[in-house]
């Protein structure tokens, strides 16, 4: 309950996405939909958890991976409906 509270902080809002963002609880609730992927942790965090990405990407129709730019070579290898986007660019979601 307190880690999706953080969504209502104002730390949460600080950044160039539109908000408010929607954490999703299974992965049912992707099937054939656009996703975005909001980095809020660290560079360590990112790389722990694109792990994930491969298998979200199975049931989405395309994800949009925001995350540092400097990870953005490392993450080379993830499927083509994966986009990576530097996170420290403008962009809404």
């Amino acid at each position: 309950r307190l880690y999706r509270s953080r969504c209502n902080s104002v730390w949460f809002r600080t950044g160039n996405f539109v908000y408010p963002l929607k954490p999703f609880d299974h992965y049912t609730e992707t099937a054939g939909k656009n996703i975005a992927v909001v980095s809020e942790g660290g560079l360590g965090d990112m790389i722990q958890f694109v792990r994930y990405i491969p298998m979200l990407a199975e049931v989405a129709e395309s994800i949009t991976l925001y995350t540092p730019a400097s990870l953005i070579p490392l993450f080379h290898d993830l499927p083509k409906n994966v986009t990576c986007v530097s996170s420290h660019s403008t962009h809404e979601i």
